[in-house]
């Protein structure tokens, strides 16, 4: 009997639609994680003869393939195959971006009138699309809008999923720091600071004046263009125990304003980051969201005179302030 073929993946960036859907189909997988490789690396699959497939959609098409057709997880006849198919395709192109919310909501429209994407039950269609959807960082900035109202249904029913909920629940559980991150939570909570305590080396011990209780929000904003540094740290943890102190709001807010640096592996590593320093942080945030109020309010702004532009080419600009020779 042949071996299982062996999933390797980033432990920081586990396949949970891949894992989920061999339990549920009974396929037999060594996981792997890899806590070296970057988040952006993708999961691959290697077979006792050496063959090798890479990529989620190639994962799951392998999985619901090899599971018994009971399952349901590439539908229950040709033309089901065949749409399974095509939103294996189209899943790759749920990921954070200038055409996320237009994507998302067309898949939104499409669920309307359905429970899942393809026939009657979980096929790994759904599952594709719902792991997509779980890591793109824009998610939680748009979910609100009213156009998302069947999208947000559906992944709510996937997420539900007993074998989804436990996988992802096992997966989160075992990336590297998320037990001493849970520990640390644990002190923010019992103490109010990381290591606090009666025998802590140090204490923030400060107030803001005139605070009040419930009142307080605080925001840590790291721009995604790099790693944390200890700096970072500080202002983290200041943030939090103002938050927290004050049973106020603590908001991580991506500076994301300089796109030719900025890359989504910082995003995640700084995320992991906080994890690991302890951060319970409320809502995750970009500046990228607000660009719609901002740009509204510079327009704003112009035509009540308080704000211009200065259309001066660069080069007249740089004559005119050119210094006087004495």
């Amino acid at each position: 009997m042949a071996s299982p073929p062996v999933l390797r993946y980033s432990a920081n960036a586990p396949p949970v639609a891949v894992l989920a859907a061999a339990r549920i189909g009974g396929v037999a997988l060594t996981a792997v994680p890899e806590k070296e490789w970057l988040h952006t690396a993708a999961p691959t699959l290697t077979f006792e003869g050496g063959a090798k497939l890479s990529g989620m959609a190639s994962l799951l098409r392998f999985v619901a393939r090899s599971a018994s057709p009971a399952t349901g997880l590439y539908g229950t006849d040709n033309l089901d195959a065949t749409l399974v198919d095509h939103w294996l395709d189209q899943a790759s192109a749920v990921v954070s971006g200038g055409a996320f919310q237009g994507m998302c909501e067309t898949i939104a429209a499409y669920l309307a009138t359905r429970t899942h994407l393809v026939g009657h039950g979980l096929t790994v269609a759904d599952l594709a699309v719902w792991g997509q959807l779980s890591c793109a960082r824009q998610w939680e900035a748009v979910k609100k809008a009213p156009a998302l109202a069947h999208l947000v249904r559906w992944l709510d029913m996937c997420t539900a999923h007993r074998v989804i909920s436990d996988v992802a629940a096992e997966t989160v559980a075992a990336r590297p720091g998320a037990k001493r991150a849970a520990t640390q939570a644990q002190k923010v909570a019992d103490n109010g600071s990381v290591g606090g305590g009666a025998d802590a080396g140090g204490s923030f011990d400060i107030n803001l004046e005139n605070a009040s209780e419930g009142n307080v929000v605080t925001r840590f904003p790291p721009e995604p263009s790099g790693f944390l540094h200890i700096g970072h740290a500080k202002a983290a943890l200041l943030n939090q125990y103002f938050a927290r102190q004050y049973k106020g709001k603590l908001i991580i807010r991506f500076d994301d304003t300089n796109p030719s640096k900025e890359k989504n592996e910082f995003v995640e590593s700084i995320l992991a980051d906080c994890a690991t320093l302890g951060l319970d942080h409320d809502v995750v945030t970009y500046t990228s969201d607000s660009f719609p109020q901002i740009l509204e309010m510079g327009a704003k702004l112009i035509r009540e005179g308080k704000i211009y532009i200065d259309d001066t080419p660069m080069e007249k600009m740089r004559e005119v302030h050119q210094p006087l020779d004495p």
